[in-house]
């Protein structure tokens, strides 16, 4: 799908973002987490050139130098096509902007999807951790920074 557009989330946006989570059975984020990322303009939207909404991506900054991918999703039917990629990829050039070397994310142990998607797009590994819900795998991802 080369015809992805990604666009900054505002406050404002918060139905879209909540619309899309809604759509998967796992979800489990109260709207305060949305809130949150949307007012720390920490939030991107990805739609088609006919202004459908595909995705979304929200992160943090953890600590003041750790980025964090904290969720990424994109409809079950615009999967597979460079949605996540296209989300992806505008996340990183946003972190070597304000020159983060690196950032995080994570999934469940049993998430075997999000796993293959964290290799594909060069993240390794850097822990796991038992929580609440089950074990999560953390991963991090070096980032290129362009030092002109």
């Amino acid at each position: 799908m080369n015809d992805v557009i990604i666009t900054k989330g505002k406050p404002d946006d918060l139905g879209l973002f909540l619309m899309i989570d809604q759509q998967f059975s796992e979800s489990t984020n109260p709207s305060s987490f949305f809130e949150e990322c949307l007012q720390n303009k920490a939030a991107l939207l990805a739609y088609n050139k006919k202004k459908e909404l595909l995705g979304f991506l929200l992160f943090q900054i953890f600590w003041g130098n750790t980025p964090f991918l904290a969720l990424l999703k994109v409809i079950p039917n615009a999967q597979g096509k460079g949605v996540g990629s296209a989300l992806l990829n505008s996340f990183e050039k946003e972190m070597q902007q304000q020159k983060f070397s690196f950032y995080m994310s994570s999934t469940e142990e049993s998430n075997d999807e999000g796993i293959s998607f964290h290799q594909k797009k060069g993240f390794c590994e850097s822990g796991r951790l038992n929580m609440p819900h089950g074990k999560e795998i953390f991963f991090q991802k070096q980032l290129i920074i362009d030092e002109k």
